[in-house]
């Protein structure tokens, strides 16, 4: 009799044809699926953002190979349908940014992504002259480098701190 046989696979359009088989009858047939997907080769800076693709998870972005590097190695978006996806990007310290790609089939394109980071006070340092919020930058022996304002960064000789400590209280808004 007359049969219709339907083959699909994510990421492929779907293929169909009508079959006649006589009674006992045993054929293969051979169905060629069209891929419908393409992908985006994606890089962030800085590196370890959560990725989300339509507002589902999809991963994390890795730090690269190599010292000194704030960008993230290439995490591959595979396999998206073609079309319009909105990707967001998210990173505590830092504003989340969400940008629309064009996936386009059988493509994959390069994007790269720079988060703007957040200014806020994670430690605090007291003196004789004033008590100082900021990020902390590094701490040694004898020096505490405190970010007292985006791109200001401020020396503290230990010998002059009365006190220091970390502010756990500060919350990421």
């Amino acid at each position: 009799g007359e049969h219709r046989v339907r083959v699909e696979q994510a990421g492929f359009e779907p293929n169909a044809r009508t079959l006649t088989l006589a009674r006992g009858e045993s054929r293969t047939e051979e169905f060629r699926l069209m891929g419908n997907t393409g992908g985006v080769l994606l890089t962030t800076e800085p590196d370890g953002v959560t990725v989300l693709v339509n507002g589902q998870p999809h991963g994390r972005t890795e730090a690269a190979a190599g010292e000194g590097l704030r960008a993230s190695a290439p995490y591959a978006l595979d396999l998206l349908p073609e079309g319009t996806h909105t990707l967001q990007l998210v990173r505590q310290g830092y504003y989340d940014k969400r940008v629309t790609i064009e996936i386009k089939r059988g493509q994959s394109e390069p994007l790269h992504v720079k988060l703007d980071r957040r200014f806020i006070p994670n430690y605090e340092v007291t003196t004789a002259s004033g008590t100082y919020r900021g990020i902390l930058v590094s701490r040694t022996d004898d020096t505490i480098r405190l970010e007292t304002a985006p791109g200001v960064i401020s020396p503290y000789l230990l010998k002059d701190v009365r006190r220091h400590r970390p502010l756990h209280d500060t919350l990421d808004p």
